[in-house]
C-alpha cells in the first residue's frame, strides 16, 4: 500500500516525562518479561517498572548524582532497564558498556566518559575477577540477591524509603530536551569505537519517528545488547512507549528457549538471528516431511516466485513459533531469499537502517509497503542527500557529538549535514538502497572503484559459505595495486566429512561460475579458507581489520 499515512504516535520530549507518561497510560499490563536460568517466567508490570525507577532515581538524586556520567556494565536485564530509565529520568548521562570488551578497555572506555558510578552485573564481575578496572568508582550490584550491601535492590529499597519520608523530589525534573542522555561507544567495525553523544530529543525522537514508521505488536522479544543504540532505541523505548510486553533475552545460550516460552508476536533482531529462526523451522519441517534437502537449497526452493506466505508452511510456523508475525531487522545485510523464505512461513521480515550518530534508526520497510534489497523509506526525522555517492543526513535525531572528540565530530559534521560514511542511493519509490561503506570501497590502479558488500552478498549464496569477507589483496609496490580477494568461513553443516582441499576446491569452482558473471575488474582473484568464524561486533557484524 503506497504512500499510507504515518501511524500515529503520543510524543513527550524527555526521559523524565517519557517514564511518567507510560506509568499513567500503560497502568496495570505486563511490561518486561525474562526467565531465570531454570526457564521459569518473571513479569513485571508498568506499575512494578516505573515504582523501581522513581526509587532508583530518588536513590541517585540523594548520593549526589544529578547530572552526572553513570556507567551500567551488564548482559541485558530487567535491572538495566530500571538502571538506565531512573539515571536518564533525573538528568544524569547513561554510559552502557559493552560487557564483551576486554577488561582494561573497560577500564578505559568508563574512565574516558569520566563516569562517578558504575552499576555492574554480578556475573560479569565475577567474570572479570578484578575491582580494580573500575578504580575505586563506587559500584551498584546488579544482582537478584537482596541481601548484597551495595546492591541493586538495597538501592532501590533506600529511594523506596526516601520518597516515604520526602516525597518524590525528581518528578518534574528541568531537563533540557537536547542535552546529553546517553554517551553510547560505536561498535568499532572498521576503527576505534567513539563515544556518541545522544540526547533525549534524539532517543526518544528516534523511537518515536520508528513507530509512526512501523506498527509494532503487543508482545515483542529481543535479545538484542542493549549497549547498542539499536538496542535502546528501537526494542526498549519504541516497545514500552508504544505499552507492548517485551521480553528481554541476557545470555544467548538461552535465547530460542526464551524465544519459544514467549511466544512472541514481534521481535527485534540482526540478520544472524533470522537466519536462526529459518533454520529451525526447516530443520523441524524436515524432520517432520521425512526430507533431507539442507539449509541452502530450501530456502532458494522456497523462495522462488512471488512473494507471500504458503498456507501449508504458516501451518507448520504455527506450531513451531505460535504467533510470530514479524522480524523487525538490522544491523548488516539479510538475503532476500531468507526474508522470502521466512515470508513462505508467514512471518513478514521488515529490514531497517540505522546508525549510532543518529539515534540510530534512519528508515525501515513498513507493514503494509515494502520491498526487498531496500532498507526502506527514510523516517520523518531526517533529511537526505547523496554526495559522491555517500549519504548524508540531518535532522532532529543526530547526535550532539562525540564527547571530548571535537576533531571526530568537526569531521563528521558539516553545516548539520551528518556523513554516514555509508553509499547509497533513493531509488524512484522512495526507497533507500546501500550499496556498501565507504571506507571499506576497493580503489583500483584503475581508478575503478568495487564495493565488497556487493561481492559479499553474491558470494554469501554459495551453499558452502557461512561467512565471507572480501578486501583488496596487493600485487604490486603500490597502495593501490590490488585486486579483489576473499576470506571464506565455510559452513561446517555443509562441509562435514571434506578435507581442507575438497572445501577449496568446491569453493573455487562456485567462485569460477560468479566470475563469469563479473567484469573483469571485479573477478575474484584470491581465495583465503579460514577455520573459525570472523570476529564480531556486539551487533553481530564481522569486525574488518
Amino acid at each position: 500500500m503506497k504512500n499510507y499515512p504515518f501511524y500515529t504516535v503520543e510524543k513527550t520530549k524527555d526521559f523524565n516525562a517519557y517514564v511518567e507518561k507510560i506509568a499513567e497510560k500503560h497502568r496495570g499490563k505486563p511490561a518486561i518479561c525474562y526467565y531465570t536460568a531454570e526457564g521459569a517466567p518473571v513479569v513485571k508490570t508498568y506499575d512494578e517498572l516505573t515504582a523501581d525507577v522513581y526509587a532508583l532515581a530518588e536513590d541517585l538524586a540523594d548520593r549526589g548524582l544529578k547530572g552526572k556520567h553513570i556507567a551500567i556494565l551488564s548482559q541485558n536485564s530487567y535491572m538495566f532497564v530500571v538502571s538506565f530509565l531512573a539515571i536518564t529520568y533525573i538528568g544524569s548521562v547513561a554510559v552502557p558498556i559493552d560487557q564483551e570488551q576486554m577488561p582494561d578497555t573497560i577500564k578505559s572506555l568508563i574512565s574516558f566518559a569520566d563516569c562517578e558510578l558504575v552499576f555492574v552485573s554480578d556475573v560479569i564481575l565475577n567474570r572479570i575477577g578484578n575491582r580494580d578496572i573500575f578504580e575505586n568508582r563506587p559500584l551498584i550490584m546488579l544482582s537478584d540477591d537482596k541481601n548484597i550491601k551495595d546492591g541493586f535492590y538495597k538501592a532501590v529499597s533506600h529511594g523506596g524509603e526516601l520518597i516515604e519520608s520526602q516525597g518524590r523530589k525528581c518528578k518534574g525534573a528541568a531537563i533540557d530536551p537536547n542535552q546529553t542522555a546517553v554517551i553510547i561507544y560505536t561498535s568499532g567495525t572498521t576503527s576505534i569505537s567513539k563515544p556518541v553523544m545522544l540526547s533525549h530529543r534524539a532517543i526518544l525522537g528516534n523511537a518515536y519517528s520508528t513507530m509512526q514508521l512501523v506498527s509494532f505488536p503487543a508482545r515483542m522479544f529481543t535479545s538484542l545488547p542493549l549497549n547498542h543504540s539499536y538496542g535502546i532505541s528501537v526494542s526498549l523505548v519504541n516497545n514500552l512507549a508504544n505499552g507492548a510486553e517485551l521480553c528481554i533475552n541476557g545470555d544467548i545460550r538461552y535465547m530460542l528457549r526464551d524465544f519459544m516460552l514467549f511466544k512472541p508476536e514481534g521481535m527485534t533482531a540482526v540478520p544472524l538471528i533470522a537466519e536462526m529462526l529459518l533454520k529451525e523451522l526447516i530443520i523441524a519441517y524436515e524432520k517432520r516431511s521425512n526430507t533431507n534437502i539442507g539449509f541452502p537449497q530450501f530456502i532458494k526452493k522456497i523462495s522462488k516466485g512471488p512473494e507471500k506466505s504458503d498456507k501449508k508452511l504458516e501451518a507448520f510456523k504455527e506450531a513451531v513459533f505460535p504467533g510470530l508475525k514479524y522480524i523487525i531487522c538490522g544491523g548488516a545485510y539479510l538475503s532476500a531469499n531468507v526474508a522470502k523464505a521466512l515470508h513462505k512461513f508467514g512471518i513478514i521480515v521488515l529490514e531497517g537502517y540505522g546508525i549510532t550518530e543518529c539515534g540510530p534508526m534512519v528508515s525501515g520497510n513498513r507493514n503494509e509497503y515494502y520491498k526487498r534489497e531496500t532498507v526502506g523509506l527514510l523516517s520523518p526525522a531526517f533529511e537526505i542527500k547523496i554526495e559522491g555517492g555517500e549519504i548524508l543526513l540531518r535532522g532532529e535525531c543526530l547526535m550532539n557529538g562525540y564527547y571530548k572528540r571535537e576533531d571526530l565530530t568537526e569531521e563528521a559534521i558539516a553545516d548539520d549535514w551528518f556523513k554516514t560514511g555509508d553509499l547509497g542511493y533513493v531509488d524512484n519509490d522512495g526507497f533507500l538502497i546501500i550499496s556498501g561503506r565507504k571506507k571499506n570501497t576497493i580503489v583500483l590502479k584503475n581508478g575503478k572503484n568495487i564495493s565488497p558488500e556487493e561481492l559479499e552478498n553474491t558470494l554469501s549464496e554459495i551453499p558452502m559459505v557461512k561467512e565471507v569477507m572480501v578486501y583488496g589483496s596487493s600485487v604490486g609496490n603500490t597502495l593501490d595495486d590490488v585486486v579483489p580477494a576473499v576470506t571464506i568461513y565455510p559452513n561446517p553443516a555443509e562441509t562435514k566429512g571434506m578435507s581442507a582441499f575438497e572445501i577449496l576446491t568446491s569453493i573455487q569452482a562456485s567462485v569460477d561460475e560468479i566470475n563469469k558473471t563479473l567484469p573483469a575488474y571485479k573477478q575474484i582473484r584470491h581465495i583465503n579458507i579460514r577455520e573459525t568464524e570472523f570476529p564480531k561486533t556486539s551487533t553481530k557484524k564481522i569486525k574488518r581489520s
